[in-house]
């Protein structure tokens, strides 16, 4: 936890002690997230999840068309999944409500040329420092059938109390594209997640996902 909150005060420092050659940019975008888990080496469950995301960046000046942008990004993913199914005339229904929050740090090195007036192009890559707020999963079960119905179950699970073995700190490898039109953004990219989220044995838990947004530079 101790790195984490080093890695928040560094970023934050650069947010607001830019130089004068730097350029802050406001931007918004999809950020779905896809969370894969392996058993034993097995085939992967995923859950795959919608989400949205806003944030600011600083994009400071290296050399020669070379710069490093950092920036604080707020996420949010969620989604919905239900299934039925009947068995000797009883009919079960599922309804699964998954729901995450986010902060993460893009710490980018990008470099951009010029591809015609007031346009520019720049490739990104670098490391994304993520911060999990929240995660959970809501879930209920029914069950109808022969004119009545009950609730077999309705209750959260939360991702990342003690018992659900799951970090809340990753670390993914960005790589994207960002076209700069006369100050407007239009960005893409992807992230793929390095460190595993799972802390249970012989247990693999990975985030990947991809990304698209348009922005500002102030």
């Amino acid at each position: 936890m101790k790195k984490v909150f080093t890695v928040l005060a560094v970023a934050a420092a650069m947010l607001v002690c830019g130089t004068a050659n730097a350029q802050l940019g406001v931007y918004a975008g999809y950020a779905p997230n896809k969370i894969l888990t392996s058993y034993d080496g097995g085939t992967p469950d995923t859950i795959g999840l919608n989400g949205f995301m806003v944030g600011a960046s600083y994009n400071l000046p290296v050399s020669n068309g070379l710069n490093v942008s950092v920036g604080l990004q707020y996420r949010m993913n969620t989604s919905t999944k239900e299934s039925q199914g009947t068995l000797f005339g009883v009919t079960g229904y599922t309804k699964q409500e998954h729901n995450q929050s986010l902060i993460d740090i893009p710490v980018l090195l990008n470099y951009g040329f010029d591809v015609s007036n007031g346009v520019k192009l720049s490739i990104l890559a670098g490391p994304t420092f993520s911060l999990a707020l929240s995660g959970s999963t809501h879930t209920v079960i029914n069950a109808s059938g022969y004119g009545t119905g009950l609730t077999l179950y309705d209750g959260t699970a939360n991702w990342y109390d003690e018992n659900a073995k799951n970090n809340t700190f990753d670390i993914s490898g960005t790589l994207g594209l960002c076209l700069n039109f006369n100050n407007i953004l239009i960005f893409g990219g992807y992230n793929m997640g390095l460190l595993n989220l799972s802390t249970a044995d012989k247990t693999v838990r990975k985030a990947n996902a991809f990304f698209v947004g348009a922005g500002y530079a102030l």
